[in-house]
């Protein structure tokens, strides 16, 4: 398919994993402190440390950029959040993307469609960048819906929140637009530095090859699950500094929170904090009617 086309003019403004564990087990009675809720706390209260001990370092966490995202699927006048890297879409179905950064963020959206197609939503062509304020709620399209057209396939929209504008937006355009083996030296290295997060919820061999290269970790799931054990175990075994992680929402009006963590101020060593999020949106068509 396409470009997910909005149904009314897409808008200029917008709205846009990976390393997290929850932290010990609450006491009984207490509900269990997610992901989202140590995020809250860092920036409210400034608390490194309980966020940094949730990964497993004892060092307090230095630098985080974060945001929530929800695919919102509008479906017979109804609205139902849906996890994109889980959730199968039909030819017709219409959605909106909404975004919220935890900090003051400079957004690009970027939109690859299945004809191979791709090019920056956010911002258009020779505009600058949105700034868009800490917990500030961005809606894309800005009225009416995306809607997925034939042919279906696989396509994506990836957000970029960055502290600083991106210098080179057509160098940040083809690294998005294509796969991490096909990267020229220098492409290697601004890629090295997006602080990408996990695109599919199963990584490629290249994909688990390029985290032990770069010494950074992606995760996404759930604490308290195999699988973040085992995460924790991976970041004491290799001395990870730095990483990413998502977690999807548990309840019907959650989404997806990814962040960027890094026990160094990135910022006084050279490089630019901020967070790469891919949200997959696979179409198929849709069954004829009986």
């Amino acid at each position: 398919m396409g470009i997910v086309r909005a149904s009314v003019a897409v808008a200029a403004w917008l709205g846009v994993c990976s390393l997290l564990a929850l932290s010990p087990p609450a006491e009984a009675g207490e509900p269990p402190l997610r992901f989202r809720d140590l995020v809250a706390e860092y920036f409210d209260e400034g608390n490194g440390e309980k966020l940094a001990e949730a990964v497993g370092w004892q060092d307090p966490v230095k630098t985080v950029v974060a945001l929530e995202y929800k695919i919102v699927l509008v479906k017979d006048g109804k609205e139902e959040m849906v996890d994109p890297k889980a959730y199968g879409f039909k030819v017709g179905d219409q959605i909106r993307l909404v975004v919220q950064p935890f900090t003051d963020s400079y957004i690009y959206i970027f939109h690859q469609g299945a004809s191979g197609k791709a090019g920056l939503l956010v911002p258009r062509e020779n505009d600058e960048p949105p700034q868009v304020a800490a917990r500030q709620t961005i809606t894309l399209p800005r009225r009416g819906l995306f809607e997925f057209v034939s042919p279906p396939g696989d396509e994506k929209i990836v957000v970029v929140a960055a502290e600083k504008p991106v210098a080179d937006r057509q160098t940040l355009i083809k690294i998005l637009a294509k796969s991490p083996e096909n990267d020229t030296p220098e492409e290697a290295t601004v890629r090295a530095s997006l602080n990408a997060s996990v695109e599919a919820v199963i990584k490629t061999v290249q994909e688990r090859e390029q985290e032990l290269r770069n010494q950074v970790v992606k995760f996404r799931g759930v604490a308290g699950t195999a699988g973040h054990d085992e995460m924790v175990e991976d970041v004491r075994r290799r001395a990870v500094t730095r990483g990413t992680v998502e977690e999807p929402g548990r309840n019907a009006d959650e989404g997806t929170v990814a962040m960027y963590i890094s026990l160094a101020r990135d910022a006084e060593e050279g490089r630019v904090p901020n967070l790469v999020v891919t949200i997959p949106l696979k179409s198929s068509a849709r069954n004829p009617a009986p």
